[in-house]
């Protein structure tokens, strides 16, 4: 029985100029109010994760997390839809969407980020750094700190990544009981 999944995210990263009505959707209004911000988005982030079980592996992509990162507070937010990720077996898919993770109550899942590290955006390379984060997941929030890496070129960021481990029972995600007793069984 999984009591903990690895989660990875990839998000490209592009100029963001002529989205700041996104952006400020997103960062609050606040981040309308800084019309000065470098902001940079993705909207077709990669959420993938992994769990081994006794029984079979659970694993599962999506590449519809939408993320805005603005370089001045710098912030990362990432929203996707429950359903977007994808099973190689339909019927996990349709267990993980309807059993575990109620996707009809909680559509969407939610990364809110910031950068602990300061960092240098003129400077090209490849930095590892520490992020503060916010994991809105089935109905919970937990915070937790979790290392990152982001590239830059150009002065630019154009890539952003971050792994980590989730534990279900944080955010009170049960298997059902009789898929649990069929789980311990074998």
């Amino acid at each position: 029985m999984p009591k903990a999944i690895h989660v990875s995210c990839l998000f490209s990263i592009r100029s963001l100029s002529l989205w700041l009505l996104l952006a400020s959707w997103f960062l609050g209004s606040s981040y309308a109010q800084d019309k000065y911000a470098y902001a940079y988005v993705c909207a077709k982030g990669k959420i993938h994760f992994f769990s081994a079980t006794s029984l079979e592996d659970i694993e599962a992509t999506s590449h519809e997390a939408l993320c805005v990162f603005n370089t001045n507070s710098k912030k990362i937010y990432a929203k996707m839809r429950q359903v977007s990720f994808l099973f190689k077996d339909k019927l996990m898919q349709d267990r993980f969407n309807e059993n575990y993770m109620e996707s009809e109550r909680f559509p969407f899942d939610i990364l809110d980020m910031t950068l602990v590290d300061e960092l240098d955006f003129t400077r090209d390379g490849s930095y590892e750094l520490t992020l503060k984060r916010t994991l809105y997941l089935y109905g919970t929030k937990k915070e937790r700190e979790t290392k990152g890496k982001i590239i830059i070129m150009n002065g630019q960021p154009v890539q952003a990544s971050s792994e980590f481990m989730v534990n279900l029972a944080d955010y009170n995600i049960e298997i059902p009981s009789i898929l649990a007793q069929i789980l311990m069984k074998t």
